[in-house]
């Protein structure tokens, strides 16, 4: 499950009283049958006073043979052949 609350404050550009938006999101994503399914919603004020929501659906095909550990000993092997590459992995646990 994720949270994120993100806000934003214009600058005054002459006529427009922009006010400071913000938003905040609830997203969650789970793995199932070789798929990775999800969802989000979307909930705040833009910078005109107004507000908004927003719910979505997501579906992103997941490769079942990729594997995070062996994804990184590659990249680390990558960086040790070639020194000029930097020898970094990221990945998020499922």
């Amino acid at each position: 499950m994720q949270l994120r609350y993100r806000t934003l404050e214009n600058q005054v550009y002459g006529v427009i009283p922009y006010q400071r938006y913000h938003e905040t999101s609830v997203g969650y994503s789970r793995p199932w049958k070789g798929l990775i399914v999800g969802g989000e919603f979307d909930s705040g004020q833009d910078v005109f006073g107004r507000s908004f929501s927003r719910l979505a659906a997501f579906v992103r095909y997941d490769n079942p043979n990729a594997h995070p550990a062996r994804r990184c000993s590659t990249a680390r092997a990558v960086s040790r052949a070639i020194p000029t590459l930097a020898g970094s992995c990221s990945w998020m646990p499922e």
